[in-house]
């Protein structure tokens, strides 16, 4: 999001609402996708079925690069069930690979595997080594701690409730009234068009929607005749008017701007005609005027032009003249 010293509030507050829009929606994708299609396995690992349950397709696309790697390390015990060294020896895709050990402490009762490479606090996905290890001890879950809300398919499930549990929340706010008419319209839509298709059971409707009418109305008065709460105090009461003001442009390094003057369109669309300097007329300019003297050695390449051309002339009437003959 780029803004100039000189945006409004109004700018900014846009730009905000947008940006936070297009995150909403890159977000709905993804659910949808972790939703609707569940990515492939690499292996029979109930590790790797866990994690597929839990994380994204995105993340989990991560986890299983990861589950991929951890191929590659041999695992040596050092204390039984507290203790164990991840050997990575050669690694055919990268001829320049060096050797490398790392630690992995285990707490099997607290479900702690802690790697000396850090790589679950830098990334927040558990390293190739530590579900080596896992694999190894035939762990078939991820623990609940290293499992990152941020990273699961309902990472957004008590921000983004449902309409219909929304709408019962308390309050009179114009968003909660929306909240309620997206959730009953629907409905009373449908039941409005299967009554149409039979007599009775439009007669029968047409009967309850005037005792339901009434109720309505009935819980309607109560609930007005009640003292209000604190919020539909704040919904229901006078508002003022909130003015807001563009704050003072901020002064940029260097010289001050100076205003641009403000033109008419009239004098925007006339054309700037140029002035010869010679003659003073306008439609041309001093190299092109009609009125300039030629200097005497262009009169003199003219007057030899022009004798040539006479001399052509003559030749051409003395031949025409003669193939006559």
């Amino acid at each position: 999001m780029w803004l100039s010293a000189h945006s409004s509030i109004y700018k900014f507050v846009m730009k905000i609402d947008g940006m936070i829009e297009s995150i909403w929606q890159s977000e709905g994708d993804e659910d949808v996708k972790s939703i609707d299609k569940n990515p492939l396995l690499w292996s029979k690992y109930e590790l790797e079925a866990h994690a597929c349950e839990v994380y994204t397709n995105r993340v989990f696309k991560e986890f299983k690069n990861l589950l991929i790697n951890s191929t590659l390390g041999k695992v040596i015990e050092k204390a039984r069930d507290v203790s164990y060294e991840v050997q990575i020896g050669k690694n055919s895709n990268n001829p320049n690979w060096v050797p490398k050990s790392y630690v992995v402490l285990v707490d099997l009762k607290d479900g702690i595997f802690s790697c000396d490479c850090k790589g679950f606090e830098f990334e927040g996905l558990l390293c190739s080594h530590a579900l080596k290890v896992m694999c190894n001890l035939g762990i078939e879950q991820l623990p609940p701690h290293y499992i990152l809300k941020r990273w699961c398919k309902n990472a957004n499930s008590e921000v983004k409730r449902p309409t219909n549990e929304r709408s019962r929340d308390a309050g009179n706010s114009q968003a909660l009234k929306m909240f309620r008419i997206a959730t009953l319209g629907p409905k009373f839509d449908h039941i409005i068009q299967l009554a149409s298709n039979d007599v009775r059971a439009f007669t029968m409707l047409d009967e309850k929607s005037g005792e339901l009418l009434s109720q309505v109305l009935q819980l309607v008065s109560d609930n007005l005749t009640q003292p209000s709460d604190i919020g539909t105090t704040l919904d229901e009461g006078p508002r003022k008017a909130l003015k807001f003001h563009d704050p003072p442009q901020s002064q940029c390094k260097g010289r001050k701007r100076k205003p641009a003057w403000w033109k008419p369109a009239i004098e925007k669309a006339l054309v700037k005609r140029n002035t010869c300097g010679n003659c003073g007329k306008k439609n041309h300019n001093r190299r092109t005027c009609p009125d300039l003297e030629l200097p005497e050695a262009e009169k003199e390449h003219g007057k030899k032009n022009e004798e040539d051309l006479e001399q052509i002339e003559v030749e051409e009437s003395a031949d025409f003249d003669q193939t006559e003959r």
